[in-house]
């Protein structure tokens, strides 16, 4: 897949998986995006690369803690805006819902949602 944070240019990846996240959890108390926070504007793009299964059996040892983002098949990043794309077809999912297919553009919207407590 393609993916262009911010605008720069494109970087072509094989991606086992990748999450776009505003909050640290999801799915059940995984810690997905251990370093995001809901108020800093940003997203954080989390990028699981090709792994074996010797990689996996400690990947998935580490996910619930969130301390698999220092492993080196793991990229961590920021955006505000993030362009996915992909010749071939490639399904997109939220909260484990599948939405859809690449491409598709995600980007935080400031102040759409008000609450008051």
């Amino acid at each position: 897949m393609d993916l262009s944070l911010d605008g720069a240019p494109a970087e072509r990846t094989l991606l086992g998986t990748a999450w776009f996240a505003n909050g640290q959890y999801s799915g059940g108390g995984i810690r997905g995006a251990p370093r995001a926070r809901l108020d800093d504007g940003l997203l954080d793009v989390v990028c699981i690369g090709d792994m074996s299964h010797l990689q996996k059996a400690v990947f998935f040892r580490k996910l619930r803690s969130g301390a698999f983002v220092d492993l080196p098949q793991v990229t961590y990043r920021t955006a505000r805006r993030i362009e996915a794309t992909s010749a071939e077809p490639v399904p997109v999912a939220t909260e484990g819902e599948a939405i859809g297919t690449l491409p598709a553009t995600f980007e935080l919207i400031d102040e759409r949602l008000k609450v008051i407590a």
